[in-house]
Order: structure tokens, then sequence, then C-alpha cells
């Protein structure tokens, strides 16, 4: 009867895991970090291309879904070593996280880095600039100036998603699935050897003081309708619904 019971309980494991796969990681994805591990000192690459990160300082926190690493402002980053798959062939990227600021932005030392490729592509919270969202590529940015800035939203869970267009170099800043920012970013997302960092702007030794959650990229341009697809998803999924926990859960009864 045991084992049935654990037989059961599995398979409703890996339904509602299928189900959430589906719904997150597709043929597009090439990075996931969902932080689920809840302990140790190594981040999860849920994707095909197994970039996983190693967590230097971070702590483990409750999540948007799950759990989250909480990063302290000062020294915590997440290190994910270059992996040829961090560079979209297409041209075209988007980035999206569920991200908490635990301190109002413009007490920090310059920007925090969500996601940092040096050379590449970086996505952060703009210290300096009230705590506005900016995706830059070399010198060229799109920064939500005049419409969103995390000082004014501090200790808040918020999804934020940027949408990059290689050919018309077009990008989007998207906050809880709403479009808030566009404009043109004239530069190309270039191959680099730079190291991938969450939490650490690697040019400015700005870090990022609050939690992230569920950080996705994708090697194309997600519609608005994915972006709130995939926010919803990550919000409506327990704890229970990813494998490893659950899995860890079922291997101790």
């Amino acid at each position: 009867m045991k084992y049935a019971r654990w037989t059961f309980a599995l398979l409703a494991a890996l339904t509602a895991v299928s189900a959430y796969a589906e719904g997150v990681i597709d043929n597009n994805v090439i990075a996931y970090w969902a932080f689920d591990e809840g302990e140790g000192d190594s981040a999860e690459d849920s994707s095909q291309f197994d970039s996983d990160g190693e967590i230097e300082k971070g702590e483990w926190t409750a999540g948007i879904s799950g759990t989250a690493l909480l990063f302290n402002g000062s020294d915590a980053r997440v290190v994910v070593q270059n992996n040829d798959n961090l560079h979209p062939d297409t041209g075209d990227i988007t980035i999206e996280a569920w991200i908490r600021a635990d301190s109002s932005p413009d007490k920090w030392t310059g920007a925090g880095a969500i996601v940092f490729k040096g050379g590449a592509y970086q996505w952060v919270v703009h210290g300096a600039n009230k705590g506005a969202l900016w995706f830059g590529i070399w010198g060229a940015r799109l920064e939500s100036t005049n419409n969103y800035h995390f000082i004014d939203h501090v200790g808040e869970w918020r999804h934020t998603a940027l949408t990059f267009e290689g050919d018309s170099r077009e990008a989007k800043i998207y906050v809880d699935g709403e479009l808030n920012t566009e404009g043109v970013v004239n530069e190309a997302v270039d191959p680099t050897a730079n190291v991938l960092y969450i939490g650490f702007k690697g040019d400015g030794n700005g870090y990022f003081h609050g939690a992230i959650d569920e950080v996705r990229i994708s090697d194309v341009v997600r519609t608005q309708n994915e972006i709130q697809d995939q926010m919803n998803t990550t919000l409506s999924v327990e704890p229970a619904g990813k494998l490893p926990l659950q899995w860890g859960r079922l291997k101790r009864q």
C-alpha cells in the first residue's frame, strides 16, 4: 500500500512538473534559473544547456514561487561560467525575472544587476536614476526613466521583462506583464568570453540588494502574451509542482 501511494504521488508530481515545464521552458529558452534548490551553493539551469551558477554569499529565502535568492547589496552574487548558449544566435533576446528591491536603490552603489554578461548585455536596476530599469549593450541603453522607479516599490515583488530584436534594434521593457518603455538600442548582442552574473554588475562593482527569482533568458523576442503567461505560470505553481522539491519529499516518505 505504501508503495502504491508513493507511485501515485510520483506520477502526480511528474504530471505537475510536465505542465510547469511546458509553461516556462521551450526550445527558445537558453537559460532558466528557478532558484528552487532551497539550500546549497549551486543554482541549477533548468534549460537543456546546463549553465549552472555558483552562489557567492547569497542566501535562500521565500520566493515568488518556491524559494528565491537573497542578495545583500555588498558582495552576494551568482557566477555563471561562459557558455556559447548564453549568446543568442538569432541576435534576439528576452530576459525575464521576478525581483524585489529591499532598500531604496538610490542608496546603492551604482546599478544593481539582475543579469549582467560583460560586453554582451545587461539588465539592471539603476540606483543613480531612482531605481529605473535599464537594458544596455555597450554604450547604448534603454531606461524606464520617466515611467518606472523602484524607489517607489521597495519591498514589493515585481515581474520584469526586457525584449530586444536584433534586426531592428527595438527594445521593450515590461513591468508586471505591461509594456512600460520602448525604444531603440543601437548595438548588437555580441559573443564574449566573460562570465554571466546574477545580482552583480561586473563593470561597475554594483550589487543588487533584494531578492531575485525565476530568471529566464530566451533567444527570441517574447510577445506580451508570452511574458504574461510566464508571469502567471510562476505565480500559480506551488513548490510541490517542481520536481527537485517534490522528489526530495517523496524520497523521505
